[in-house]
């Protein structure tokens, strides 16, 4: 860090000299944030104030981004009422941002997000936020104008557009574990018809933790982005934007780690796996060591990589006075490969090891203590290979007249995934199996010794002759199963859309809104497994008939919402709306077992507000009252293969959830100390089930009397077998809080800027955000704590240059940023959870200059 801190030092006294000449240009870095109640949004898809919008949505503009010194996605969230969003599973595959406590643990979220009006897949968390003019982030179900996956809500990002007066802008930013960030910008007129702007950025990060297992470092960061706008404005009737945008991003392993079984405290189990230990944990999962083998798993070290590639065209033109006629396209693409080890420790390749007690074998008059190892050895190792690629395309006539407005329009979307595994043994292979297979014989003899008071079982081994026994598989008997899978996924999205705004009296607006969908989805999977001896020679190929599914989901999903000025600086709305998100498929082996599909989830959601604007701008005051009730709820189970004895994830349809809230905003600017802003929001939100089951939770309480699981508390289905507890009677979850969702969020923030002298201010900003614990599942027993992070930024700025100092988590918060429920492959799969710590302080300095 000292070496970026020099050469920052050394670019201030550079940039220092061109000072001068700048100054007699207009730049938006000396310029003070406008009132809140000015900012213009498109969150309906027309041009409002944010304050006579009837929506409870928290927006961001390139300058508030600026001085509030946000660095990603994940900070937009801590300063967004009922936002949840954080680097859970790295910056690539961290997609499940939470509104409103409508949480998944697997599958796509509630929430989408759109740049330009076009959909975009996949993470933001690497997103320049030098490119944005504005983020939106929209509250309530937008299904009606926005379509799939907002019936949580929508984030809406516009990028900066060119602009005729020429200007161009350099930030340089280094910090803590080696950060380093270099952006630059220039946008101005081309022709009279024509202007452009071209933006570029890197970035990269240092390790932030250290791998114990062998001293690596983990955490590390890359990406580099470049983007290029072209507006041509041939007349005022006329406009066309076309935006081109390349990423790339280079991370290295997850920084997950993996919560040791013997930390189990509740629902004791006494059968052969648990071995009379705990089943599962209760309270909070707090940051252990990360340790894990990657390298030894794959030969090199796990990373996450994907170039991506968005492009869009909108095309704006006015028929007459009263239509006009918006065409948006959009193509993405993105090419990824992704190595991890998930298995979050750094014991790999285990056979599973089942603990068989005391035998009494025909052959011999002695108890024996036996124990069964089986392979094919577990896998925690991904490897894959993957490319999508997705259209859309709107089409909206807007009408605009004194007493009726609306909009009518038409969609298309089509999206393409391709995956193939591509899983193979690593130089280290046979040495990590055989490893594993001692750890299990060395498990078996632990247990054993533990149990030597039992009478007829002696722990001892004698020439030609043991008393512990494996009647399993011995070493050479191992195999490894490594995955070969090509999967090939589509959608076609089909909608038409309309709005219709009325203005019934000069207080009151009535809005009507509604989308028609037709999705078809199909899922093409070919189950393909290289198998591999213990000593890593591959001795077999399995390739299985292509199983191709397909299903299309239906639905209509309209909006009514009412809004009433009592005076233009004081608005109240009342909206009742309906949103879905879409069905899809699980993996082919849940066919059999009746869990192959799952169906759409649909929500009704009530909503009242006032937004209220005081002391000409100064002060506003936003408050919402929501009640959303979700249908067919998507939950996620846990469940046994028995083909392969192997436990995957399964989405079902299976519960019905309430969630209700407040949310509030507070925006004050201090009128007898120009310059000094107060912000604060909060917001409460109980999402709880009203109906559900879950598998888990059956298997849970099946222990309770006699510590087996063994179907004791009942058969789901009386005429088949317990099934190992697979047809145990799923327990009741009602009551229960929905995972990933704080209860509590809240947002505590000042700026202020200080005039030195005629060409210097002083600038501070700093912000204080909360959240409350949140579950990892359904259960509510094990959970990631509450965080309380406090951020600064401090320095000076004139009209053309700003040097900004800044310190973020300062007070060293150490709960975590995500937890999930997992496995220890080397525990013979016992239950354990994993989760990801949380970054700690940072400090750096940024350098900003414009021309």
């Amino acid at each position: 860090m000292k070496n970026y801190l020099i050469a920052s030092s050394a670019l201030i006294g550079a940039l220092s000299g061109l000072t001068t000449a700048a100054n007699a240009q207009e730049s938006k870095i000396g310029a003070k944030p406008s009132h809140y109640d000015e900012i213009i949004v498109t969150a309906r898809k027309r041009a409002e104030k944010i304050q006579e919008t009837p929506l409870s949505l928290s927006a961001f503009t390139a300058l508030m981004i600026e001085y509030s010194g946000v660095q990603n996605m994940s900070d937009i969230a801590k300063l967004t009422p009922g936002l949840s969003l954080d680097e859970d599973f790295g910056r690539f595959a961290s997609t499940r941002p939470v509104i409103r406590g409508q949480s998944v643990t697997y599958g796509e979220p509630g929430v989408s997000t759109f740049i330009d009006g076009v959909l975009i897949n996949g993470s933001l968390l690497d997103y320049d936020l030098n490119d944005v003019e504005r983020i939106e982030v929209i509250k309530g179900p937008q299904s009606a104008l926005y379509g799939r996956n907002t019936y949580a809500g929508a984030i809406n990002i516009i990028s900066k557009s060119p602009a005729d007066e020429a200007s161009a802008n350099i930030k340089i930013d280094a910090g803590s574990f080696e950060r380093f960030e270099v952006a630059a910008s220039m946008r101005g007129a081309l022709s009279d018809v024509f202007s452009g702007g071209l933006n570029a950025r890197i970035y990269s990060r240092g390790g932030v933790f250290t791998n114990i297992y062998d001293g690596s470092e983990v955490g590390q960061q890359k990406s580099a982005s470049v983007s290029g706008v072209l507006y041509y404005e041939p007349s005022s009737d006329l406009s066309i934007r076309t935006r081109l945008r390349y990423s790339r991003l280079d991370d290295d392993q997850l920084r997950n780690f993996n919560t040791p079984v013997s930390l189990n405290n509740v629902f004791r189990n006494t059968g052969g796996v648990y071995n009379g230990n705990f089943s599962y944990y209760a309270g909070e999962i707090t940051a252990r060591p990360i340790n894990v083998d990657d390298v030894r798993l794959f030969g090199e070290k796990g990373f996450d990589r994907s170039d991506d590639i968005q492009a869009s065209i909108t095309t704006n033109y006015r028929l007459n006075e009263s239509w006009d006629i918006e065409f948006i396209n959009g193509l993405n693409f993105r090419n990824s490969r992704s190595k991890n080890d998930i298995g979050n420790t750094a014991d790999s390749l285990n056979p599973f090891l089942l603990n068989l007690g005391p035998v009494f074998p025909a052959f011999a008059g002695n108890f024996f203590y036996g124990y069964l190892i089986e392979g094919p050895v577990a896998d925690f190792g991904l490897d894959t290979r993957n490319s999508t690629t997705d259209y859309s395309s709107e089409l909206r006539f807007n009408y605009q007249s004194n007493a009726v407005s609306g909009m009518v329009g038409g969609y298309f979307y089509n999206g393409r995934d391709k995956s193939q595994s591509l899983r193979q043994p690593s130089p280290e292979f046979a040495a990590t199996i055989e490893e594993g297979f001692n750890n299990q014989v060395a498990r078996m003899t632990d247990i054993c010794a533990a149990n030597s008071a039992t009478p007829f079982t002696p722990c001892f081994s004698s020439p030609g002759f043991s008393s512990i026994v494996n009647f399993g598989q011995q070493l050479s008997d191992l195999t490894y199963n490594a995955n070969r899978d090509l999967l090939r996924d589509g959608r076609q999205n089909l909608a038409i859309f309309g709005q219709v705004d009325f203005q019934a009296t000069d207080k009151l607006n009535l809005t009507a809104e509604a989308r028609y969908t037709s999705e078809k989805v199909r899922s093409r999977i070919i189950d393909q497994t290289a198998i591999y001896d213990y000593l890593g020679s591959q001795t077999g190929f399995t390739s299985a008939s292509e199983v191709d599914r397909q299903a299309t989901f239906n639905s209509f999903n309209p909006r009514f919402t009412a809004k009433y000025s009592l005076s233009g600086a004081t608005n109240f709305y009342a909206i009742a709306a309906k949103g879905n998100k879409p069905g899809g498929f699980n993996n082919p082996e849940l066919v059999a077992q009746g869990l192959g599909t799952y169906g759409d989830e649909t929500i009704w959601s009530f909503e009242a507000g006032t937004k209220n604007s005081f002391n000409g701008g100064g002060i506003t005051l936003n408050l919402a009252v929501y009640s959303n009730t979700i249908t067919d709820y998507q939950l996620t189970q846990s469940v046994l293969l028995p083909t392969i004895g192997q436990t995957t994830s399964a989405i079902s349809n299976l519960g019905k959830v309430r969630s209700q809230g407040i949310e509030a905003e507070l925006n004050f600017r201090v009128a007898a100390i120009p310059g000094l802003y107060f912000s604060a929001n909060y917001a409460l939100n109980d999402a709880s089930f009203l109906q559900g089951t879950d598998i888990t939770e059956g298997k849970l309480l099946d222990t309770v009397d006699d510590g087996l699981v063994n179907c004791s508390i009942g058969l789901a289905n009386p005429l088949a077998a317990c099934a190992g507890g697979d047809n145990v009677v799923p327990g009741s979850i009602v009551g229960r809080t929905l995972p990933r969702a704080p209860k509590h969020m809240l947002n505590l923030g000042m700026s202020y800027t200080k005039p030195i002298s005629y060409n210097l201010n002083f600038v501070f900003n700093g912000d204080i955000s909360y959240e409350s614990k949140k579950y990892v599942q359904v259960q509510n027993l094990a959970y990631y704590g509450e965080a309380l992070l406090l951020n600064a930024n401090i320095g000076f700025e004139t009209h053309s240059l700003r040097v900004v100092f800044w310190a973020r988590n300062i007070t060293q918060e150490d709960s975590v940023v995500a937890s999930f429920r997992f496995v220890d492959e080397a525990k013979s799969f016992q239950r354990a959870f994993g989760g990801t710590p949380r970054v700690p302080r940072t400090l750096g300095v940024r350098v900003q200059k414009t021309f």
